[in-house]
C-alpha cells in the first residue's frame, strides 16, 4: 500500500461523517465506501445512482473504464437522505449541483477537498478516503478480477476480457468491508425510529417514487440475484404492480411481462410470442413448419395450454428468463398446473392479493413477500409529495393529512385517488375536506351505544359486588374487565371491524 496516504481510521471517518451535511456526507461515503476518484464522484449525475439495485455507477473518462459499485448499507442511506432533502428546484442533471453563481454544472473538487480537509481537522484527504477503500477491498478479496471490477484500477486490457462480474459477487465482496455492528447498537436501532422516511426514486408508475418500501426492493433485489421465486402479496392499490413496473425497467433484457392466469392458452401463446421474438431459431426447431410470427399465433392456438408450455421450456435455457405475472388472485386449475411446470424453469415474480388454499402448491418453492400498508410517518411523507400543488388551497393542512390517513390507512393507491378527487375542488375548506371520502372506505362505528353499555355494566356490577360482601369478588373482576374494555373500546372496535368493502 501507498504509504504516502494518511489512510483514515473508522473512528475518525465517523467523525467526519457525523459533522457532516447530508450533501458531503455521502460525497465522503462515495469515496471511503465505494471507492469513488474525487472528479468521478462530483461529475455523478443523478441517473447514476440505481436505488433498486443499490448500485452507483462511476463513468470515469475514456482512459479508465467505467464501473458499477454495490452500495454499503451506509452509504445507501445516506444516498436516500440526501436525495429526500436535496433542492429539487435546482434544476440539474448532476447529483451535487453548485451555487447558482458558479458556472460549472457540478461541485467543484476544490470544495471536495476542503470540506474533506475542514471535517477531518486535517488528518485525511479525498485521495486517501479512495485509499481507504482500495485497501479494504484488497484485504478481503484475494481475486484480482473482482479487485479491479471494484476498484477501478488503470490495469492493462488484458484484464477487461474476463468475463463481466455479477453483481451478486460484487455484493458478496464488498460484506466483509462493511463496517460491523454490535449487538447492542443493532436493538437499540430497532426502538429507534428512522430520522426520515426513504423516498426512492423510480423509472415508471403513476408516482416516479415509492414511500418507504426499502426493504422490500432490497429483498426482491437480493433473492432475484438468487433466482429465487418470489410471491407479492397484499391488497388491491398496495404497490405490487408498481414494483413488477420498474422491475422490468431494469438492465435485464431477458424479461416477459404476463398479465394473469384466467385464460391460460392466450397466457401462454402470449409467452411463446414473446420467446419467439427474442430466441426465433429455438423456437423454430420445436414448432416445425413455422416461418414468421403470424404462423405462430396459428399453430400456438390449435395447442393446449399444457403442450405450449412444454415448448416454451424447451426452448429455452434453464433460468434464463425471468417472468413477470401481475395476477395470481384468480388463476384457474389449469393455470395452477401450467405455473407447477413454469415455476422449476423460469425466474418468476407474480403478485396476487391472495391465493386460494387448494392452489398453494403451485407457489411452493415462491418465497412470499407480504406488502403492508404505509405506516402513519410514510402516509404523511407520501401526502405531502402528492400534495404540493393543492398546499395554498388548503385551510387546515394537519386536518387534510389526518382525513387522508383515517380514509386510506395507508393504502397507496386509496391516497393517490382521494387527492385527486379533493384536487378537483377551487377550495379545500375543511367542510369540504371532512365531506369528500373514499368510495371504499367504510363510515366510523358510533361508539356512543357500546361505551354506554360498558360503563353501565361497570356500575352494576361494582353495585352487587358491595352488596355481597366477601363472596364479591368474580363481580369485582368481571367489573375491572368491563372497565378495561370500556377504556379501550375504541380501539378493539377499529380493530375487529372491517374497514373495506
Amino acid at each position: 500500500m501507498n504509504q504516502s496516504f494518511n489512510l483514515p481510521t473508522e473512528t475518525l471517518l465517523n467523525h467526519m461523517l457525523a459533522k457532516a451535511s447530508r450533501k458531503y456526507r455521502l460525497a465522503i461515503l462515495l469515496m471511503a465506501d465505494a471507492g469513488g476518484r474525487v472528479l468521478e464522484t462530483v461529475r455523478l449525475k443523478s441517473a447514476d445512482l440505481d436505488f433498486q439495485k443499490r448500485l452507483v455507477t462511476f463513468n470515469a473518462g475514456s482512459e479508465i473504464r467505467s464501473r458499477q459499485i454495490p452500495m454499503t448499507d451506509r452509504l445507501f442511506d445516506a444516498a436516500i437522505d440526501y436525495w429526500t432533502h436535496r433542492d429539487t428546484k435546482a434544476k440539474s442533471e448532476y447529483l451535487f449541483a453548485p451555487a447558482e453563481s458558479n458556472h460549472r454544472p457540478y461541485l467543484s473538487r476544490k470544495m471536495i477537498n476542503r470540506q474533506v480537509e475542514r471535517l477531518s481537522s486535517g488528518q485525511t484527504t479525498p485521495s486517501a478516503l479512495r485509499a481507504y477503500y482500495i485497501y479494504q477491498v484488497c484485504q478481503a478479496n484475494e481475486d484480482l478480477l473482482i479487485i479491479f471490477q471494484l476498484t477501478g484500477l488503470n490495469k492493462p486490457d488484458l484484464i477487461y476480457k474476463y468475463k463481466e462480474l455479477q453483481h451478486t459477487q460484487l455484493h458478496n465482496a464488498l460484506e466483509l468491508t462493511e463496517p460491523k455492528v454490535g449487538l447492542l447498537q443493532k436493538v437499540i436501532r430497532q426502538f429507534q425510529s428512522p430520522r426520515t422516511v426513504p423516498i426512492i426514486p423510480m423509472q415508471v408508475g403513476m408516482t416516479k417514487f415509492h414511500i418507504g418500501r426499502k426493504a422490500e426492493i432490497a429483498q426482491i433485489t437480493e433473492l432475484s440475484q438468487k433466482k429465487v421465486n418470489i410471491l407479492l402479496l397484499g391488497p388491491m392499490g398496495i404497490g405490487k404492480s408498481h414494483l413488477l413496473d420498474n422491475y422490468k425497467s431494469g438492465t435485464n433484457s431477458n424479461i416477459i411481462r404476463l398479465d394473469d392466469f384466467r385464460q391460460p392458452k392466450s397466457v401462454m401463446t402470449g409467452l411463446l410470442l414473446a420467446l419467439f421474438n427474442d430466441d426465433k431459431q429455438a423456437i423454430m426447431e420445436v414448432l416445425k413448419k413455422v416461418n414468421n410470427e403470424s404462423d405462430l399465433e396459428k399453430v400456438a392456438t390449435k395447442h393446449s395450454a399444457r403442450r405450449l408450455c412444454q415448448v416454451a421450456i424447451q426452448a429455452t435455457p434453464h433460468k434464463g428468463y425471468t417472468i413477470l405475472i401481475d395476477d395470481l388472485t384468480n388463476i384457474t386449475k389449469i393455470g395452477v398446473e401450467i405455473v407447477e411446470k413454469l415455476k422449476n424453469h423460469f425466474h418468476i415474480i407474480a403478485a396476487a392479493r391472495y391465493l386460494k388454499i387448494e392452489y398453494a402448491n403451485c407457489v411452493s418453492n415462491f418465497e412470499k413477500l407480504e406488502l403492508p400498508p404505509l405506516n402513519r410517518p410514510e402516509t404523511l411523507e407520501f401526502i405531502d409529495q402528492l400534495s404540493e400543488p393543492l398546499e395554498a388551497r388548503i385551510e387546515d393542512y394537519q386536518l387534510f393529512q389526518n382525513h387522508i390517513w383515517e380514509e386510506t390507512q395507508g393504502n397507496p393507491l386509496y391516497i393517490l385517488e382521494l387527492i385527486e378527487r379533493l384536487d378537483k375542488e377551487h377550495i379545500l375548506s375543511n367542510d369540504i375536506v371532512r365531506g369528500i371520502k373514499h368510495a371504499i372506505s367504510r363510515q366510523e362505528i358510533d361508539f356512543s351505544v357500546p361505551l354506554i353499555i360498558a360503563f353501565s355494566s361497570l356500575l352494576v356490577l361494582r353495585y352487587l359486588g358491595n352488596e355481597l360482601g366477601s363472596n364479591a369478588g368474580a363481580f369485582r373482576l368481571l367489573g375491572g374487565i368491563a372497565l378495561v374494555i370500556a377504556f379501550f373500546s375504541r380501539r378493539i372496535f377499529r380493530a375487529l371491524r372491517r374497514r373495506y368493502v
